[in-house]
């Protein structure tokens, strides 16, 4: 089946032209002056390429181009029997001139055509070359070698799917094998992703001389490099400096010893009174490195120190080299990815949720790609780095402190409980709101722990004053240090412990006039550009367009909406609309007893009658059953897993809603503050996901629609999140690698243009 999909369908235009009868014309050019070979330049302008008389049916028409390494817009318009007066639309063909490559389009005229004409509708070189043009070219047959593997690989999946029924099957019924092979493969799924959007941004496939993007005359973007490499040589000078990104002059300051970057500073900027105005800079002719703090003739980065200790360090200490932006994002990116995976397995196991395993396993990709991380990967550029890493620790305290409960051993939780002390320092310098995601996921569980020892169970009073002294030690001196070095850092730059140097950035905003202040259409436009801003579809790839990036300038603060997108736009979100039924009592306890129970959460952690009969599944084979454990482990923290599910879950909301309020207004309406805001509150529907979406014997037509519907809405939410990110990547920097664009465009939809 799939062997005919792949050359009957894909290659449907290659047997469609061989039953018909085209026949070829070889088109002459004229000898263009200035490239000494035949040639007609068309462009934006206005000049075309027109061919009359042809007199014939015609299926494609085929051109070879010379000009920019860019991807150009062109629109191919035809006159035939049903259109003699005036011209109509036959394609759009969009093309890399550099290439030299041949573009055969689809053009089918409607009985003979009698004229073709070809137009440059968009170029930012504003012209190109047509070095040949070829009417009725055969379209070559192109069997893809990649495609027919995707394609066998979903028809397998498939099929393992509904041999093994794994749309019957809960979590509690998988071994270690499959829920290991089900994990991987969905590592896969979104790995893939990672990929596809590395091997556009990657400095191996960006053209050699597209190296830099310049702002105010600054260096602004780092896209490759001469040699195309992934890693660059450390700069050892001041102007090798300049042209690197904000880790890595975070990273050669730390080397000296330094809070400050090493950069000149323009006389003109010092002499100005508002130097954090861009209309004031470019009226006083004053230049300023774009983005950075500027504090009393210094320079600052304010995107933190988690990006420099997480990723460039390590490489630098490996390698002596530091990361291109695109390979530092794909590593971010896959850190994220697996944190992610581990928290959301962590929720699932603290509120003790059976989660159907079809569900479960969708559920991990539909939490990456339904949180706009791909986008954030397309951004090549500083922004998104300090956001992916937040994220990535994010999940680390929440899989650690969602998993102490489950731990035996006394090393064991205060290895715990001092990386979550770690991780959350981390959070503060990449992404300091972030603070407050991690504070709700930990507190129940380290409530618990405060609460432990005031009944009369032994296991209570085995954990005494003593252990509770040491294990507060361990969490609560890393924070503390952490917080004082946090403190100390952020006066000795900005004279204040509370500032991270956004206030005073030079970038297009004045952040400085910014006040966070309670305003009506502000929170309706940050509820609307958060959760209800919806992407354009479109018939050629990528198929979703991103909302355009405008400038707000009527509502008080300085803002900008930089290509927004709602998280309604990926359909996994609206299972959130569902969540006031964790509110229910049915949905906790339900009418028939142990079974409904166990779909939903349990009544507490410390009840383990559920897991009575349970040595065989994934938790006891892979993490011991908790009956089998020490009474400690299992008793000593006093915690529902209802209730803590019930508090975290608004309080998820709450933060998405002030937090994306509060960052819309003193910034941005952004797929950023999207992102940070969207993955904690994912776990929430997922874990939500798991309590609802069930197949059951008996189940009547209405839920077994719902579970498909849910199935469906995962599937499509990969789709959306993917394509999405490529749209960014092709609106925000079609220069990057426009021909990778375009060879992606050929895989996906060889429908409508034949290369």
């Amino acid at each position: 089946m799939v062997l005919m999909v792949e050359g009957l369908c894909f290659n449907h235009l290659y047997w469609r032209f061989h039953m018909g009868d085209y026949e070829q014309l070889n088109v002459p050019l004229p000898v263009h002056e200035k490239l000494n070979r035949p040639a007609h330049v068309i462009t934006k302008d206005g000049a075309a390429l027109s061919i009359n008389e042809i007199n014939r049916p015609v299926m494609t028409a085929a051109v070879t181009l010379a000009g920019a390494d860019e991807r150009c817009e062109l629109r191919w318009l035809i006159k035939d029997d049903s259109s003699q007066h005036a011209p109509v639309p036959a394609n759009t063909v969009f093309a890399v001139p550099a290439s030299e490559r041949v573009y055969n389009s689809l053009v089918v005229s409607n009985g003979n055509a009698h004229s073709l004409t070809l137009t440059l509708v968009n170029s930012k070189s504003g012209a190109a070359a047509v070095t040949s043009l070829v009417i009725n070219q055969p379209p070559a047959y192109n069997f893809s070698v990649l495609r027919f593997a995707g394609m066998l690989a979903i028809v397998w999946l498939a099929t393992v799917i509904l041999r093994l029924r794994l749309y019957r099957m809960t979590m509690r019924t998988l071994t270690r094998r499959q829920f290991a092979a089900g994990t991987a493969f969905s590592a896969a799924i979104c790995l893939t992703g990672a990929m596809g959007i590395f091997h556009l941004t990657s400095p191996h496939n960006v053209s050699p001389h597209l190296l830099y993007s310049f702002n105010e005359g600054n260096i602004f973007l780092q896209m490759g490099n001469k040699d195309q490499s992934l890693l660059l040589d450390f700069p050892e000078t001041k102007d090798e400096l300049k042209f690197h990104d904000n880790y890595t002059r975070t990273l050669d300051a730390m080397f000296k010893g330094q809070l400050h970057i090493d950069a000149d500073i323009d006389p003109k900027l010092l002499a100005m009174d508002n130097p954090y105005d861009i209309g004031a800079r470019a009226a006083a002719g004053a230049k300023a490195i774009w983005d950075y703090s500027y504090y009393e003739g210094k320079y600052y980065s304010y995107y933190g120190y988690t990006p420099v200790f997480a990723i460039y360090l390590p490489i630098y200490a490996v390698t002596g080299k530091v990361p291109t932006q695109a390979l530092a994002s794909f590593i971010a990116l896959s850190m994220l990815i697996a944190s992610a995976f581990w928290a959301y397995y962590a929720a699932l196991r603290f509120f003790n949720i059976n989660a159907n395993v079809l569900i479960y396993f969708l559920g991990q990709s539909a939490l990456i790609y339904g949180s706009w991380a791909y986008i954030n990967q397309a951004f090549i550029q500083f922004y998104s780095l300090a956001v992916l890493m937040s994220l990535t620790f994010f999940n680390v305290v929440a899989a650690l402190s969602f998993s102490l409960p489950f731990t035996d051993s006394t090393v064991k939780r205060r290895v715990f409980l001092g990386v979550i002390a770690l991780s959350t320092v981390l959070i503060v310098q990449a992404r300091p709101l972030d603070l407050l995601y991690a504070m709700t996921v930990a507190a129940p569980v380290l409530w618990g722990m405060v609460r432990a020892g005031k009944t009369s169970s032994a296991a209570h009073v085995a954990y005494g004053r003593k252990e509770k002294a040491v294990d507060a030690a361990v969490l609560l001196v890393p924070l503390g240090i952490g917080a004082v070095i946090t403190c100390m850092v952020n006066y000795m730059r900005f004279d204040s412990i509370f500032e991270f140097g956004q206030k005073y950035c030079t970038g297009l905003e004045n952040f400085a006039y910014n006040k966070i202040e309670l305003n009506l259409e502000i929170i309706v436009k940050s509820i609307y550009y958060n959760l209800f801003a919806a992407y354009d579809l479109t018939r050629a790839f990528p198929f979703f367009n991103n909302q355009p990036n405008t400038i707000i300038t009527d509502m008080g603060n300085y803002m900008f909406a930089h290509y927004p997108m709602g998280l309604f736009s990926a359909p996994v979100w609206y299972l959130l609309l569902l969540l006031p039924l964790v509110f229910t009592r049915k949905l906790v306890s339900g009418k028939n007893g142990q079974q409904v129970r166990s779909a939903g959460p349990d009544a507490g952690i410390a009840d383990n009658s559920s897991y009575a009969n349970s040595r065989s599944s994934l938790r006891a084979r892979m993490f011991g059953n908790p009956l089998s454990m020490p009474a400690r482990a299992s008793n000593i923290y006093s915690i529902s897993a209802v209730g803590s599910f019930r508090v975290i879950s608004v309080l998820f909301v709450v933060l998405f809603l002030a937090l994306s309020y509060v960052e819309n207004l003193v910034a941005a309406f952004t797929y950023r503050y999207t992102l940070e805001n969207a993955i904690p509150l994912s776990i929430v529907i997922l874990c939500l996901a798991g309590m609802l979406v069930h197949w059951r014997k008996g189940m009547d037509a209405s839920s077994k629609i719902f579970y498909w519907l849910v199935v469906l809405a995962m599937l499509k939410t990969v789709a959306v999140g993917f394509f999405l990110g490529v749209s960014f990547l092709m609106i925000e920097f079609p220069y990057v690698n426009p021909l990778g664009v375009i060879e992606m465009g050929e895989f996906f939809t060889p429908f409508s243009t034949i290369y």
